[in-house]
């Protein structure tokens, strides 16, 4: 069974985790800066999408220095309406 509390943020391309700039817990807001990745010299920004609302991270699921595949999840938002 799934939450629908639960959202994903997703991985746009194939591409390594440079930086995670958010922790488990913390407070979230829409097109909020979540991580930033590497792919081919290009620093990507992953932003949590315009309908987050008010969340929380759930749970990060990637840490800089791994890769990650287009469409992977990269952290795990709780809606909080």
């Amino acid at each position: 069974m799934t939450d629908p509390a639960i959202s994903t943020i997703d991985a746009p391309l194939d591409a390594n985790v440079w930086k995670v700039l958010v922790e488990e817990g913390a407070e979230i807001q829409p097109k909020q800066v979540v991580a930033i990745l590497e792919a081919m010299k290009l620093e990507i920004n992953v932003q949590a999408p315009d309908d987050v609302g008010k969340g929380k991270i759930e749970k990060l699921l990637v840490q800089p220095g791994e890769t990650v595949k287009a469409g992977g999840r990269i952290a795990l938002v709780r809606s909080e309406t």
